[in-house]
C-alpha cells in the first residue's frame, strides 16, 4: 500500500465519521430515484436560483416541494 492510498483511505475514514454514519444511510435509502421533464426555461431558472443558493437543482426542487407539501 503507497502513502497515497493509506491518505484516501484515512480520509474517506474521516468523512464517513463526519457525516454520522447509520442516520446518513437511512436518509439515502429512504429516497426514491425517479425522472421528470421540466420546460427549459423553467430548469434554466431552477438552475439559477439553486446556485444562489449553493445547492444542487434536485436538492433546491426538493427543499421547494418540502415547504409546499409542509413536509419536514
Amino acid at each position: 500500500m503507497t502513502d497515497d492510498s493509506r491518505f484516501s483511505e484515512s480520509k474517506i475514514d474521516s468523512i464517513k465519521g463526519a457525516m454520522g454514519g447509520h442516520d446518513t444511510k437511512r436518509r439515502v435509502e429512504r429516497r426514491i430515484n425517479k425522472s421528470y421533464t421540466i420546460r427549459p426555461d423553467v430548469a434554466n431558472e431552477l438552475v439559477a436560483k439553486a446556485n444562489e443558493q449553493n445547492l444542487t437543482a434536485s436538492r433546491y426542487l426538493e427543499n421547494i416541494l418540502m415547504k409546499e407539501f409542509d413536509i419536514k
